[in-house]
C-alpha cells in the first residue's frame, strides 16, 4: 500500500507542477500581450501626432491673407525647424510684402495625408492640399491643388523640418 501512496503523491506533485507552470506561462503570455498592446498604442499615438503636425503645417503654408500676412508667417515659422526654417525664414519679409501688395487671400484645406515612413525621431508624410486663392488681379477665386512631401521632426513641440512639392 505504501507504493500506491508514493505513486499518488508523485502524481499529485506532477499535476501541481504542470498547473503552476501553465499558470506562470499564461501570466507571462498575458504580460507580453499587454506590453505589446501598449507599444502598439504608443506607436499609433506617435503616428497620429506626426499626421496632425503635418496637416497643421500645410494648412499654415497654404492659408494666408494680406490683412494678416505678418502674423500668418509667424504662425508658420513657429512650427518650423531645420532646412525648411532656414529657407523659408530667409524669405519671410519679401513673402509678406508680395502677399500684401497683391492683396492675396489663400484658404487651404487638407485633402488627404499618407505616412510614408516614421520612427521615434521623424516622419515623412505625403500631404494633398487644396487652396482657393484670390488677389487684386482676379475676380473669381482660383483653385489650386498641391502635393507635398513633409518631414516632421519629433520633439516638444514637433516641427516641420522639410517641405518639398511633389509632382
Amino acid at each position: 500500500m505504501g507504493n500506491t501512496d508514493a505513486r499518488a503523491g508523485t502524481l499529485t506533485r506532477a499535476i501541481t507542477a504542470i498547473i503552476v507552470l501553465a499558470a506562470v506561462a499564461s501570466a507571462a503570455f498575458g504580460g507580453y500581450q499587454l506590453w505589446q498592446n501598449h507599444r502598439l498604442d504608443a506607436r499609433d499615438a506617435l503616428r497620429a501626432e506626426y499626421i496632425d503636425t503635418a496637416k497643421d503645417g500645410v494648412l499654415r503654408l497654404t492659408t494666408i491673407s494680406s490683412s494678416s500676412a505678418d502674423a500668418d508667417v509667424k504662425k508658420l515659422l513657429a512650427i518650423t525647424s531645420g532646412d525648411f526654417r532656414t529657407q523659408f525664414g530667409s524669405r519671410t519679409q519679401s513673402y509678406s510684402k508680395v502677399v500684401k501688395e497683391a492683396e492675396v487671400t489663400s484658404k487651404g484645406t487638407i485633402v488627404s495625408v499618407g505616412v510614408e515612413r516614421f520612427d521615434d525621431q521623424s516622419a515623412t508624410l505625403l500631404v494633398a492640399a487644396h487652396s482657393e486663392i484670390t488677389n487684386k488681379g482676379t475676380s473669381d477665386p482660383e483653385s489650386r491643388d498641391y502635393r507635398f512631401r513633409v518631414v516632421v521632426t519629433n520633439g516638444d513641440p514637433q516641427t516641420i523640418s522639410k517641405v518639398d512639392f511633389v509632382l
